[in-house]
């Protein structure tokens, strides 16, 4: 298509795309735009998510994802079909998909824990991020890809958001732990890529002694990064 023609309106046959098959526009993201479907054709890329996600490149996986929850939030897709897109992602291992997905959540949790239903979404996130934090846990494997690293905090970070339990326990396992140290001004067994939710959970979830903890290390600190 000719820019000059990207306002025009343009017919396509698709004679060998049977009635039951997904389409798929704007492969692997090669434009710099959003794509909508009608609801059947959403229907039909869900399922085969589904059913094999690896049909889908993995750069259509986060553009569908992308593109579904934007247009969800921008009032042009239903919510009820954007998030049939996100339930195979029980069976996504990758950092790309993941990402666009867990950007998405995090709006929803920005616009939606102060009213009645945030119960229901977070209970359907923490579901979502389940096999995802199952595979991955808290900690550094050393079988890590990079990926892995980067995918695992965004996760741990959303998670923490979502008040989970074994998130909760882990910040302050980790902060106890620093508070154990005979010398907690030089040493930290936090995570660096960790210690900003670690710390802001632990506060919140602690009490006055982790509060007098933190007070008193960052008074002590020279470290302006730190502070």
């Amino acid at each position: 298509m000719n820019p000059k023609d990207a306002t025009k309106s343009q017919d396509i046959d698709l004679d060998d795309v049977s009635a039951d098959e997904a389409v798929i526009v704007n492969v692997q993201q090669t434009g710099f735009y959003r794509v909508n479907y009608d609801v059947q054709n959403w229907d039909l890329i869900s399922a085969t998510l589904l059913q094999d996600h690896t049909k889908i490149h993995r750069m259509n996986r986060a553009q569908v994802l992308d593109d579904a929850l934007g247009l969800a939030r921008g009032g042009l897709l239903e919510y009820s079909t954007a998030l049939k897109t996100t339930e195979y992602l029980k069976y996504e291992t990758d950092y790309i998909p993941w990402k666009s997905a867990l950007t998405a959540f995090v709006y929803l949790e920005d616009m939606m824990k102060r009213t009645s239903g945030f119960g229901d979404l977070k209970t359907y996130l923490i579901g979502a991020l389940q096999p995802l934090y199952e595979r991955l846990g808290f900690e550094e494997q050393p079988d890590d890809s990079f990926l892995d690293e980067k995918l695992r905090i965004v996760m741990f970070q959303l998670l923490c958001r979502l008040d989970q339990k074994e998130c909760n326990d882990y910040n302050l396992y980790l902060l106890n732990e620093w508070m154990s140290l005979p010398d907690p001004d030089t040493s930290n067994p936090i995570p660096t890529s960790l210690q900003t939710t670690v710390l802001c959970s632990g506060i919140g979830r602690g009490d006055v002694s982790h509060w007098d903890f933190l007070w008193e290390r960052y008074t002590n600190s020279n470290n302006a990064n730190e502070k």
